[in-house]
């Protein structure tokens, strides 16, 4: 596991003064600090030299993980338009704490109902929504901003990885248009594709196959009440590691000696002791 570093994303209400020192504590090489809530992007600006202080500090990598609900792929251009000046100052404040990466994880379009962020969502349906094209344009949206931001970031010494949603469970498909179309790496989520039906060996294979393009993995165990990966039982995601129903040996075995790269461990809670819990039984398997 030499080539493989370790840590997590910090919970949304979890401080970065104490997320950091925490990471140095479990032995972890970073955090991944989501730039909203009590992190948000503006206090990481005003803070941050004591932010990249704190880090160099307690030897702590930092990943930040631009805030999810800045639609760079909104129908309309003005608004399309401030989420990516907002996202550009997010990639500002992560050069300015010497970030070594930024996540983007683009919210999901409109569903086959016409409502924006898949079950439980509300909201009613915009003109483009009911002509029938709205995915397609989506989509080119979504790649647009994603080559906007990749250059932006990288002018700041700063890998940008796309997190991607799998809608339609098409995980290679998604890839290889992403792939194919921009130059961005991408961020794995283990749930998100386990519940596209994307299975662990199906992951290991990815990881070694494309590599040089899937630096940073977030380890986000997830379980569903209709079965092992069901996508209509309202999923849990963000589960400890190891308390669901992917199988991470069966990810990381295969790639801990060949693939060169971040694992993050995805755990929704600030309790420390289901973290510490998910260290261990990650260390267990690398």
């Amino acid at each position: 596991m030499a080539g493989i570093g370790r840590g997590f994303v910090s919970p949304t209400g979890t401080d970065y003064a104490e997320a950091v020192p925490t990471a140095a504590e479990l032995d972890l090489e970073f955090v991944e600090l989501l730039a909203d809530g009590v992190n948000d992007r503006e206090r990481i600006a005003e803070e941050a030299n004591e932010v990249a202080t704190l880090a160099e500090v307690h030897e702590v990598g930092l990943v930040v993980h631009l805030p999810t609900d800045v639609d760079v792929a909104a129908p309309h251009e003005h608004v399309r338009d401030g989420a990516l000046l907002e996202l550009k100052a997010v990639l500002d404040a992560a050069e300015t704490v010497d970030a070594r990466r930024a996540v983007l994880h683009p919210p999901a379009g409109p569903d086959r109902s016409g409502r924006h962020g898949g079950p439980g969502a509300t909201g009613g349906r915009s003109t483009e929504d009911r002509d029938g094209g709205a995915s397609d344009r989506r989509r080119k949206r979504v790649v647009a901003a994603v080559r906007a931001l990749d250059r932006y970031a990288d002018d700041r010494g700063v890998d940008l990885c796309v997190r991607p949603r799998f809608e339609g469970g098409d995980v290679r498909g998604v890839l290889g248009r992403l792939f194919e179309a921009t130059d961005a790496d991408v961020c794995l989520d283990t749930g998100l594709a386990a519940l596209a039906g994307f299975e662990e060996t199906d992951q290991a294979a990815l990881l070694l196959e494309r590599g040089d393009r899937i630096p940073h993995v977030h380890c986000n165990d997830v379980r569903s009440a209709t079965g092992r990966y069901g996508l209509h039982g309202g999923p849990a995601t963000g589960l400890p590691f190891g308390a669901g129903s992917v199988e991470f040996d069966r990810l990381l075995d295969p790639v801990r000696e060949e693939w060169t790269g971040t694992l993050a461990l995805s755990v929704a809670t600030d309790d420390r002791e289901y973290l510490e819990e998910s260290v261990r039984r990650l260390d267990r398997i690398l």
